[in-house]
């Protein structure tokens, strides 16, 4: 089963995708910032990430770099 890891800092957001992907079997995992995304990833990799690109931390595109470079090694 496909890992996603959902990183929005809206809540109605994250309870959206989780319930969607859910449906369809996926695993859920949910951070509300970048920093709460990133250690999840660090502690179990997901697949699949969703991130909002505007929050009040860290954008998106930030964690996205830091996801990859945690991913590249």
């Amino acid at each position: 089963m496909a890992r996603i890891l959902v990183i929005d800092d809206d809540h109605l957001m994250r309870e959206f995708f989780h319930d969607l992907l859910e449906r369809e079997g996926f695993e859920i995992t949910e951070a509300f910032d970048g920093e709460e995304g990133v250690q999840s990833y660090f502690a179990n990799p997901a697949d699949l990430v969703i991130t909002d690109i505007l929050m009040p931390e860290n954008e998106g595109l930030e964690i996205i770099r830091e996801l990859l470079a945690i991913s590249q090694g």
